[in-house]
């Protein structure tokens, strides 16, 4: 009882969540903000990051798109930073666990 269902907005402190409910725990698509320092836009599956989302480090730049599993980078993504004089630098990668395992091709970019 008192849990939230549907859309909403969840603040405690340094963390904003607005976006889809199921029994209180964030589930569908919805975006975080952590500190305003981190944003995760994408979708959630019993209060963490499952599926298809866009991780971004508001500090460093740094933007990372592609899939997540349990909170963790899981699978096939690409992460953008600033390049050293100007521009961006764009990798491909395979995650599992949140560990990266290897760098891939993305010449379709």
């Amino acid at each position: 009882m008192g849990k939230p269902n549907g859309f909403g907005i969840f603040i405690n402190g340094t963390v904003r969540y607005e976006g889809g409910f199921i029994d209180g725990t964030f589930t569908g698509h919805g975006i975080l903000m952590i500190e305003n320092q981190y944003r995760y836009d994408g979708h959630f599956q019993m209060g963490e990051k499952h599926g298809n989302g866009v991780m971004y480090d508001l500090h460093k730049h740094v933007k990372f798109w592609g899939e997540f599993r349990e909170n963790e980078k899981h699978g096939i993504g690409f992460t953008r930073w600033p390049g050293f004089l100007y521009g961006f630098n764009v990798r491909k990668n395979m995650w599992r666990n949140g560990i990266q395992k290897i760098d891939l091709p993305h010449s379709e970019l």
